[in-house]
């Protein structure tokens, strides 16, 4: 083979050579250029994925801290106890004619009497709408009566039968401060006649 062919040849192989390891360092540099990318974008995912948990751990934090008082508020509030209004005179009632002059059983409050509930006061005394405790019953005051006057609470019982049979009583009377009469309640458009059976 003459000397020069084989010349060009050593030339071609040469270029060819150069051109492989250019490819060669420019795939190298891409490689290293992706390399450092995906670095970067693991190292700020780390950063986000520490600041997400701080955060996380803060909100923990204040909910321990809010959890008592969301599941026990009362234990945050002073238990508010039943004030004493001294002695009174209690007697009974019920919705029939001889008891109130008529028999709807519609309180002055505008409510449906109901036993175990409904008490008829003095609003002078006790506000309508307060409740009040008499043997540890909770009653609230949302009738009045021509009778009831002064320290006097009206029960109201389910039949006249009863209101004769219990009769006239000595009872202490204490009031909740914590149950406030209502606006509706304490706006009274008229009293009932109410003559008590006991009376």
């Amino acid at each position: 083979m003459p000397d020069s062919q084989i010349g060009r040849i050593h030339g071609h192989l040469h270029k060819i050579t150069r051109k492989l390891f250019v490819i060669t360092m420019l795939l190298a540099g891409l490689l290293i250029f992706l390399t450092l990318i995906g670095l970067l974008i693991l190292a700020n995912q780390a950063q986000l994925l520490t600041q997400q948990k701080d955060t996380l751990n803060q909100i923990m934090e204040l909910r321990q801290e809010l959890e008592p008082a969301r599941m026990n508020p009362i234990t945050q509030i002073p238990d508010a106890q039943p004030v004493s209004l001294g002695t009174f005179t209690v007697t009974h009632y019920c919705s029939c004619a001889i008891c109130c002059g008529k028999s709807d059983g519609i309180t002055a409050t505008g409510t449906m009497a109901t036993e175990g509930r409904t008490v008829a006061v003095d609003p002078e005394v006790i506000p309508l709408g307060s409740e009040i405790l008499i043997d540890g019953q909770a009653y609230i005051a949302e009738d009045v009566g021509g009778a009831v006057k002064g320290r006097k609470v009206d029960i109201y019982v389910s039949s006249h039968q009863e209101a004769i049979q219990r009769g006239k009583i000595e009872r202490e009377v204490q009031i909740n401060k914590e149950k406030a009469p209502t606006e509706a309640a304490t706006s009274v458009l008229g009293a009932r006649e109410n003559i008590s059976p006991s009376e």
